[in-house]
């Protein structure tokens, strides 16, 4: 089954493609595209439970079992939760890491 892609998400691709793909660029800017498609693909390729996880997990270093006293379930959730997120971002952003294996 083929995913629907919004005329905003590819022109969101081609702006990161002209920016990595001059002869020019270096690896801190390519690294600043994977950043702002991975903050682009957070904000919206995530569920609202997913992307508070995450934060509450990276960002604030809770651990699995205080996340999931907080939020009133069971840390099994959590952590389901969690890799569920990392995969929906990891299909976001294969595009990008292919483009950049491939070409750099």
């Amino acid at each position: 089954m083929r995913e629907k892609v919004s005329e905003k998400a590819l022109e969101f691709d081609r702006e990161f493609l002209a920016e990595i793909s001059g002869e020019n660029s270096t690896n801190r800017e390519r690294l600043n595209v994977v950043c702002r498609a991975l903050k682009e693909a957070v904000r919206t390729d995530l569920t609202p439970r997913q992307r508070e996880v995450l934060l509450l997990y990276y960002h604030k270093q809770m651990k699995m079992y205080q996340i999931a006293a907080m939020l009133g379930t069971d840390p099994s959730t959590v952590s389901r939760t969690i890799k569920r997120a990392k995969v929906r971002l990891k299909k976001s952003l294969r595009f990008y890491m292919e483009f950049l294996n491939c070409k750099f």
